[in-house]
């Protein structure tokens, strides 16, 4: 939160990872948020059963991090009034709790237990169409999960005209249902690990061209940059704010 409010961000989205197996309290959370005059998000973290694309993802499994498998939204958010980012198999609890939990989205993306989606896209998007299913469109996800396959290479050789035109099809379809935004750019031929989260200029996605697109249709929500963590340093709170810095002038400037 403080590299966020040195960078000039108006908010920060959060991984509800757990502690000793116990979801964290987030008034501590909501106040040191509110003193910053940031806006919070929460999204959902992985749980054990998670084929994840980054094994050090597990080290939170040494102080009980992550979620038992099947975890439910209620369990994890009851409490919470912020914007929250779901995978797309919580569906049916979504629109079970609509009215109790409008904060509620699901990303378009799913967890990938044994290397499969535990959600095909063809049933999550039926879902979406017929109850109106308020969403988070990650820009690199949604292309991931259309083809049914987990990791930015398996859309190598797939020509960036194409890739822009789905992902600017879809938001065009759903725009109504999309509360937030997941800006992220990749680069199919580097592969799953290095050709993911990279910066917003760099990969086969024209970021400024998809955030032109969107500001013209009048669309009014939250974006969030995402940033590979290797980009970040353990140790520099100057170096961070830097890149985070660096981040939202990218964005501001595509918004321009």
């Amino acid at each position: 939160m403080d590299i966020a409010e040195q960078a000039g961000f108006d908010g920060l989205e959060m991984f509800r990872f757990r502690f000793l197996w116990s979801y964290p309290s987030l008034e501590r959370y909501r106040e040191n948020a509110t003193v910053r005059q940031l806006e919070l998000h929460l999204h959902e973290a992985l749980d054990w059963n998670s084929d994840v694309t980054h094994p050090e993802i597990r080290i939170p499994a040494l102080w009980g991090g992550l979620l038992p498998v099947d975890a439910s939204l209620e369990d994890q958010f009851g409490d919470a009034t912020e914007l929250v980012v779901a995978y797309g198999y919580h569906w049916r609890e979504v629109v079970k709790n609509r009215r109790v939990h409008p904060n509620w989205t699901l990303q378009t993306a799913t967890t990938v237990p044994n290397g499969n989606y535990n959600c095909p896209f063809e049933e999550f998007i039926d879902a979406v169409g017929e109850h109106e299913i308020s969403l988070t469109l990650d820009t690199q996800h949604l292309l991931e999960y259309q083809i049914g396959k987990h990791g930015v290479e398996n859309l190598v050789g797939v020509p960036p005209a194409v890739l822009m035109k789905r992902l600017v099809d879809f938001f065009d379809k759903y725009r109504h249902l999309v509360r937030e935004i997941h800006l992220n750019n990749f680069s199919p031929a580097r592969g799953n690990r290095g050709g993911r989260n990279l910066w917003l200029d760099d990969g086969v996605l024209d970021i400024r061209e998809f955030c032109q697109h969107v500001q013209a249709s009048g669309w009014k929500g939250s974006v969030t940059p995402e940033l590979h963590p290797r980009f970040f340093s353990r140790f520099s709170t100057r170096k961070n704010v830097n890149v985070a810095k660096r981040l939202l002038e990218q964005v501001r400037g595509y918004w321009s």
